[in-house]
């Protein structure tokens, strides 16, 4: 018997014991124990936790000497990958495991480096170490002002091709997706697919993750499903801007694509699971840019879309998007901006800019993005100049969440992160704040008159 049953029935035994107790105190019990069932499932215990990612001790200096050269670029010069064609590269596969119906593939990358965000003062710094614990994908020291990169959820993962099997609701693909949880029983006549491939990863409908999710899977499994006559299943799109994307997956994979709502139930002869691939993966968010403007520019120049002396300041606004994350003093932050700016100054709409070539004309002749964390921080990846990346985040939240800062630093943009006290998650934006990152990013000496 696995030690969590063991554990379960523990408790079990323990709440009998409080039956007698009236029902107020008998829920107060039960929420406690939920708390230190919940600390102990998501803390560094590898026999509760769902997916062991916890990090190996490690001296920094010793374990990461040989990756002292980050494996993602920062210079001009390094930046000459985005011109190679080389997205969906040859997984790493270390061990192949074949059994009756089922062949895993088990893959492992290495650790890596990436340059530490930017700050306005070490107090930031500080508190981005203390958000990034919880999260077990990376560790920030501040000696080198490096992010180190050796967690298992970042560099292990898994393929997985099943045979003959039969399934109904086409589940949502998450990291921990298993042959197990994916049968069910058959309720009506299954539709048949000789091979097909679950990408219908979670939150995949949006843009934004179908980036940092869906598309982190594809450029991963690509060299396993092109031209082999594969079927992919993925999540309806929410954002228009995704059928385009959908139909560009289609052709340079050549692969059948359907979306889950048009399957109820179905029969695999080849089931391909690639969910337990790293997900958000930084390492890959370079192939994923590299994929992203094949499709857009396609046998286009990139150097027609570079420019050696960008001018914009994009402005990000969050109007129009999810209404319990804004900027209270938006009207000052904009007014600012643009006393600053002038004319250079934009305020991005995502309903203004849905052509493709014209966003990336458009992020590429950008020195500046700022604004308040949020999905719209993902154009980055259609820049072609290489943007100072300032992003505004709650100091009162319990974790950062660092994919802004991956897509900026992995693909050659300079990121800073600047905390800003806030009620919810609601930020009023203090303009000295604004103005003392501007001035650092930009390395200007410029004051603002009448700042509040």
């Amino acid at each position: 018997m696995s030690f969590k049953i063991r554990f379960f029935i523990f408790i079990q035994s323990i709440l009998k014991k409080f039956e007698s107790v009236d029902a107020k105190l008998y829920s107060i019990i039960i929420f406690l124990i939920f708390l230190f069932l919940h600390y102990l499932t998501h803390s560094s215990f590898p026999f509760l936790s769902s997916t062991n990612n916890r990090s190996v001790d490690f001296q920094f200096d010793t374990l990461f000497e040989e990756y002292e050269n980050p494996y993602l670029f920062q210079t001009e010069e390094d930046l000459k990958y985005i011109d190679d064609p080389g997205y969906g590269k040859q997984l790493p596969i270390t061990k192949k495991i074949v059994s009756e119906h089922q062949i895993d593939y088990q893959i492992k990358y290495e650790p890596f480096t990436l340059e530490a965000p930017h700050f306005i003062d070490e107090e930031s710094f500080d508190l981005f170490i203390k958000l990034e614990k919880p999260r077990y994908n990376q560790v920030i020291d501040k000696k080198t002002r490096k992010a180190y990169f050796n967690y298992t959820d970042i560099m292990y993962g898994n393929l997985t091709v099943v045979q003959n099997r039969k399934f109904r609701d086409v589940p949502i693909c998450r990291p921990n997706t298993t042959i197990h949880n994916l049968e069910n029983p058959i309720l009506h006549k299954p539709r048949h697919f000789d091979k097909v491939v679950l990408v219908n990863t979670e939150w995949g409908a949006q843009f934004q993750h179908w980036i940092d999710r869906t598309a982190c899977l594809l450029v991963q499994i690509r060299p396993f499903i092109k031209d082999q006559g594969w079927t992919i299943v993925g999540l309806r799109p929410r954002d228009p801007v995704l059928y385009q994307f959908w139909q560009f997956v289609k052709t340079d994979f050549n692969v059948t694509v359907e979306f889950v709502d048009n399957i109820h139930s179905y029969k695999a002869d080849n089931l391909f699971i690639p969910c337990n691939l790293p997900w958000e993966n930084p390492r890959k968010l370079p192939e994923v840019k590299n994929f992203l403007l094949r499709f857009i520019l396609e046998t286009e120049n990139f150097e027609k879309f570079r420019n050696p002396n960008p001018k914009y300041v994009i402005y990000l606004p969050r109007k129009n998007t999810y209404n319990e994350r804004n900027v209270v003093n938006d009207k000052q932050i904009t007014a600012y901006l643009s006393a600053r700016f002038g004319d250079d100054l934009k305020i991005f709409s995502h309903k203004e800019h849905t052509d493709l070539k014209e966003l990336v004309e458009y992020f590429s002749n950008a020195k500046i993005v700022i604004g308040l964390h949020g999905g719209a921080f993902y154009n980055v990846l259609f820049s072609l100049s290489h943007p100072n990346v300032i992003e505004f985040f709650p100091k009162s939240s319990r974790k950062t969440d660092a994919i802004i800062y991956w897509i900026s630093h992995t693909t050659g943009c300079r990121y800073w992160r600047v905390f800003i006290e806030s009620k919810g998650k609601n930020l009023k934006v203090p303009l000295k704040r604004v103005e003392k990152v501007l001035n650092k990013a930009l390395d200007e000496d410029y004051h603002f008159k009448d700042l509040q």
